[in-house]
């Protein structure tokens, strides 16, 4: 029997000993069900020949060998894995007590069946910030009602009661499903609900966006037009690599024929792509991508707030002395010295890798009351897009089980702490890209099982 060996896992030893690791048959299926789902592989995948020689090879010298289960007995262990990380995850809920912040969305697939995406956003005790798919499931339409009664349902089925916001798009539904839950979940919402409804930015500044380029839309066109070979989910970002290589189409348009075309763009074209990307440079709306980080000045470790006006001035503190009063137990007193306190420090230059959520790790000690609000207000997101770009339609061949059951379970899977840098969370928002593709192609959905109809103890 061969042996594998791990580097010696010791703090302060500087040794390169190794320590025998045995050989686990239920380690390497476990093992193989993560890779499939993290990995977004196919089902069958592991019935593929070169799999099946490879995994030969690695356990060649082993008495006890690794055999290869079917695509059906990995299915059932998705399902297994699924409930296990579940429950596990449901019960670091209750036991916390975290406040979470929720967004939502809906799609329709092909197959005309309607799902709608939940997902929490929660700061834990250490100070990072989580994003965790608590339901991909079905619904019967996009009523306000019954988006409302679906949510309903999930957060009490996670054991979740204290909830701060609730981010949607601007549909006119989603009003009502404000509406119900305010009526349903109002001991557990902050100041009545008042703030529960928060409207997506992205999709405000989508808006606005849109209806700017439509002063320039002739030199977008020829723009598009001469990349048209590339895919660009994103105007901006078309816009913003196109004009680097001006001189490059020029120079095409000189020496290829076939390139030219009434839609080639003229020298117009590209000044206005210039003046366009630099007018929406990222860093200027960098904010809408994760959280209200930057919207909530009064928690922003002392953002001046003249640059904000009264209103974010009276809003902030109306709102920790409210939440102070109903929510802790510490003295007034102690609570109003907090504040105090805080706004007489110097302001913090957030200019840079400045990590917000440290400094009030290594400053909430000091400002207990104001740090409990900044680890709730924090996590409140100002976008859905994180939402939107898990429903895919690509995955509307498979069951609804499985679509709810793979991508719960990768999201959970993945779930390193996010940090409150903007730069790579707008360029992954512009992709759009799908979390999973487990199919090929809808035929091999008939050789499936259907989950409903596994048993998940065989």
């Amino acid at each position: 029997m061969t042996l594998a060996f791990k580097p010696k896992d010791k703090v302060g030893d500087n040794s390169s000993q190794l320590v025998c690791e045995s050989f686990s048959l239920d380690g390497c299926r476990d093992a193989l069900v993560e890779m499939i789902i993290v990995d977004e592989l196919p089902f069958k995948f592991v019935e593929g020949k070169g799999f099946k020689k490879f995994v030969d090879k690695l356990t060649c010298g082993n008495h006890t060998r690794f055999v290869v289960p079917s695509r059906f007995t990995v299915a059932r262990d998705v399902l297994k894995l699924y409930v296990n990380e579940k429950n596990r995850l449901r019960d670091m809920f209750v036991k916390n007590k975290y406040r979470v912040s929720l967004t939502t969305d809906c799609w329709t697939s092909r197959q005309n069946i309607n799902y709608m995406v939940l997902t929490a956003h929660f700061i834990d005790s250490d100070w990072k910030l989580h994003k965790r798919i608590l339901s991909f499931s079905p619904i019967e339409n996009h009523k306000g009602d019954t988006i409302g009664k679906t949510i309903e349902k999930n957060l009490k089925d996670w054991g979740i009661e204290r909830v701060m916001t609730l981010t949607v798009d601007n549909a006119s539904s989603n009003d009502t499903v404000v509406a119900y839950l305010l009526k349903r979940f109002n001991k557990g919402l902050l100041f009545g609900g008042e703030f529960l409804h928060v409207r997506c930015c992205a999709h405000i500044l989508n808006l606005i966006v849109t209806d700017a380029f439509k002063e320039h839309n002739d030199c977008i066109d020829r723009i598009r037009y001469v990349v048209r070979f590339i895919r660009w989910n994103s105007t901006y970002m078309m816009l913003e690599a196109a004009v680097k290589f001006e001189k490059a189409f020029d120079r095409l348009e000189d020496e290829d024929t076939s390139y030219r075309h009434d839609m080639s763009p003229n020298k117009e074209d590209w000044t206005n792509a210039r003046i366009t990307t630099r007018s929406g440079s990222r860093q200027g709306c960098s904010s809408i991508s994760t959280t209200s980080t930057q919207t909530v000045s009064g928690l922003d470790v002392n953002i001046d707030f003249d640059s904000n006006e009264n209103v974010g001035e009276d809003f902030v503190y109306d709102t920790i002395v409210e939440e102070f009063e109903d929510d802790s137990t510490t003295p007034f007193e102690q609570g109003s010295s907090e504040i105090d306190i805080y706004l007489l420090e110097a302001n913090v230059r957030t200019e840079g890798d400045f990590d917000i959520l440290q400094w009030w790790k290594m400053n909430s000690d000091r400002f207990k009351v104001l740090g409990h609000m900044a680890r709730d207000i924090l996590a409140i997101p100002v976008s859905i897009v994180a939402s939107e770009s898990v429903v895919d339609s690509s995955r509307c061949s498979l069951a609804p089980k499985t679509v709810e059951a793979l991508i719960c379970t990768q999201n959970w899977l993945n779930s390193d702490p996010i940090h409150l840098q903007f730069q790579h969370e707008l360029e992954e928002a512009s992709k759009f890209e799908g979390f999973l593709v487990v199919m090929e192609n809808e035929k091999e959905l008939e050789d499936l099982p259907d989950f409903d109809k596994l048993s998940i103890t065989d």
